[in-house]
């Protein structure tokens, strides 16, 4: 992941990476990924972020997906008016468990 405070709008419209361009402070950016259950039992996915982008960032961090499943899901990045000039990087990292049976 990546972003840059900065004084301007910059777009990056790369697909292989959760790349958010510059955005300026107060400013947001969206990036949606889809993932898909390919396998015939329900799965967790749990969205981890790490790095010094984690605190912009927002989206839904566990949910479940039935067998052959996908959800579109909504990774936003807020940036505070506080924020300082500057890069911001990171991690995301996406854990599907599938089990047969029950999440207790």
């Amino acid at each position: 992941m990546h972003l840059e405070v900065g004084n301007k709008v910059g777009f990056n419209v790369s697909t292989a990476a959760l790349e958010y361009g510059t955005v300026p402070k107060g400013g947001f950016g969206i990036r949606k990924i889809v993932i898909k259950n390919n396998k015939d039992v329900m799965c967790k996915v749990n969205i981890n972020v790490t790095g010094n982008v984690s605190d912009f960032i927002s989206v839904q961090r566990e949910f479940y997906l039935e067998p052959y499943e996908s959800k579109v899901l909504e990774v936003r990045a807020d940036v505070p008016v506080s924020a300082k000039y500057g890069d911001y990087t990171g991690k995301f990292k996406i854990v599907m468990q599938c089990r047969e049976k029950g999440w207790e």
